[in-house]
């Protein structure tokens, strides 16, 4: 599900304005200004291969690497808040009694 994400991108719509703490400039640190009403875009199948994240194996498969500290938003397949898949917890389950 990390590398073939169910909802690979994932777009939504600022309801008021705000400023993002990074993300802007050359080296993605500076702050990013998000007007109202703009569209946001979340590109899981990119994000879910980042090294900075996954590290330098990124595209192997190592059940391994979710042993430990929980991920956060760093994985999100099933996407969250109000667009959260409505699946989630069917496939969460189905997971767990294939073991």
């Amino acid at each position: 599900m990390r590398l073939f994400p169910v909802a690979p991108l994932t777009f939504c719509q600022a309801r008021c304005g705000t400023i993002l703490p990074h993300g802007g400039g050359p080296d993605d640190k500076l702050p990013v200004a998000v007007r109202k009403g703009e569209l946001i875009g979340m590109l899981q199948y990119v994000m879910n291969r980042q090294e900075d994240i996954w590290g330098p194996r990124v595209e192997d498969f190592r059940p391994t690497r979710w042993d430990g500290e929980k991920l956060g938003w760093h994985c999100i397949p099933f996407s969250g808040g109000t667009r959260i898949y409505m699946g989630q917890q069917f496939a969460l389950n189905e997971e767990l009694v294939s073991r």
